[in-house]
């Protein structure tokens, strides 16, 4: 039939068992303890409406089907609870909504599931923990607006866009957004939970920049920052066979891992290290248009290879020791290099390679050490740090190509220095080569008018 059934009772807790038959609508108008499933699972008819007044529905481990989308006005407080038992179900399918607009009304998802078509919260109040079981809201599109949601060890899996421009309160480690719908994008004005990306296309949107307060990853498909910036608290993974399209500027601002899987490295664009204090780990190379550490965070590279485009900017520290990968840490630097007044570079057993294009490119020191120091680039480098200044490298200097000018700056070379191309000029500052001196092919060695030392150990 097409009648309502309308549990009303005054005290105690009133139980359903369909026994198996289907229901039309139900209202809830229960002033006792609860209205309980027990026996069986209920299903509605296609059509029918679950409609509260006031009082609470409680699931008790079953499952609940509805007939049309959910979208409950109670009068006075009223529940939906999901008895702490990972069974407990609610569930619209693909067919119908659930809209959670008034603010008398809760969903009490202390376990268990929710599937509907689209999932909307702009009043109420929905917590959602799968601590014991469960812990999943499954959906097409997803929007949080207003009310109160609270996530913790919860999934939030959707095939469709996401909009949050509501704050909500999430535990990090263990909740998380999850995207598997294709051509799909994520607009949030408010920090999320850790986000997953298994789907093609997906996208930030463009009305706002992404704050990811737990991880992210992206597990299968392509994700676009789509010009905006990030920030992301939690690891971030890249894995195997995915495309990440850089944007704007990527900030890493937790303790966390960065991992990246595909084949040939992705260029994430311009990458900060923290806002302090923040620690982040290499778990692989890094390629990077701009890299930033910002004062108070670190960046440990555990022997992974820094590969930037243009500058890199130490303001915290940068440590470069080889105690993982085994084969030594190679950073290539096609701009600037600024260490700042508080910053700290460990070179450890490191090489830097300068191998950029531009004229006039500036390297400051501020009395922090390279390792090993290449030279092969098109371009011409200066170093800036204030005088008197010593530039130290504590192993070997390259020069293949390109100009460097000491620009009176005294160096420091503690194994060989090797020229068989580009030039030098040293200047007043002059030059020390604890090693082997080597200047072949059309290497250009120029001291200039005021050279006042080359003093060479070895000379060959």
């Amino acid at each position: 039939g097409t009648g309502t059934v309308t549990f009303d009772g005054a005290s105690g807790t009133q139980t359903i068992d369909s026994g198996g038959d289907d229901f039309y609508s139900v209202t809830i108008d229960n002033t006792g303890t609860s209205v309980q499933l027990t026996g069986n699972d209920v299903t509605q008819l296609a059509g029918g409406v679950l409609s509260f007044t006031q009082g609470t529905l409680d699931l008790n481990g079953k499952v609940w089907t509805l007939g049309a989308d959910f979208n409950p006005a109670p009068t006075s407080a009223a529940k939906i609870d999901f008895s702490s038992n990972a069974a407990s179900t609610l569930t619209g399918g693909s067919s119908y909504d659930l809209t959670l607009a008034d603010a008398d009304m809760t969903i009490d998802q202390n376990a268990g599931n929710i599937t509907c078509r689209d999932y909307s919260h702009s009043a109420g109040t929905h917590n959602i923990s799968g601590a014991i079981g469960g812990g999943a809201l499954n959906c097409r599109n997803f929007s949080h607006t207003g009310g109160t949601l609270t996530a913790s060890t919860a999934s939030l899996n959707l095939t469709g866009n996401a909009t949050v421009t509501s704050p909500f309160s999430f535990t990090a480690s263990n909740t998380n957004i999850v995207m598997s719908g294709n051509s799909t994008n994520i607009n949030a004005s408010v920090p999320i939970c850790g986000l997953h990306i298994q789907a093609d296309g997906v996208s930030i949107d463009s009305a706002n920049d992404l704050d990811v307060d737990g991880a992210f990853y992206l597990d299968s498909g392509s994700f676009s920052m789509n010009s905006k910036n990030m920030n992301v608290a939690g690891n971030f993974t890249l894995n195997s066979g995915t495309t990440f399209t850089k944007g704007s500027t990527l900030t890493f601002d937790g303790d966390l891992t960065y991992t990246d899987n595909t084949a040939a490295g992705t260029n994430i664009g311009s990458a900060v290290i923290g806002s302090s204090p923040d620690v982040i780990h290499l778990a692989s190379d890094m390629i990077a248009d701009s890299l930033t550490v910002n004062a108070g965070d670190s960046l440990y590279t555990h022997g992974y290879d820094l590969d930037i485009s243009d500058f890199i900017t130490i303001d915290g520290t940068l440590d470069a020791t080889d105690d993982v990968a085994g084969d030594t840490t190679l950073i290539s630097l096609g701009g600037n290099w600024t260490v700042g007044a508080a910053g700290v570079f460990t070179a450890a057993d490191s090489t830097v390679t300068f191998d950029g294009s531009a004229a006039f490119q500036e390297i400051t020191t501020n009395g922090q050490s390279f390792n090993n120091l290449i030279f092969n680039g098109s371009g011409s480098w200066v170093l800036e740090d204030t005088l008197p200044a010593t530039v130290s490298i504590n192993n070997d200097l390259t020069i293949s190509s390109g100009t460097l000018d000491a620009f009176d700056r005294a160096v420091y070379v503690g194994g060989n220095y090797s020229q068989d191309g580009g030039t030098f000029y040293s200047g007043t500052g002059g030059i020390t080569v604890d090693g082997s001196f080597s200047l072949s092919g059309s290497g250009e060695f120029k001291g200039g008018s005021g050279l006042s030392l080359i003093h060479i150990s070895e000379p060959t």
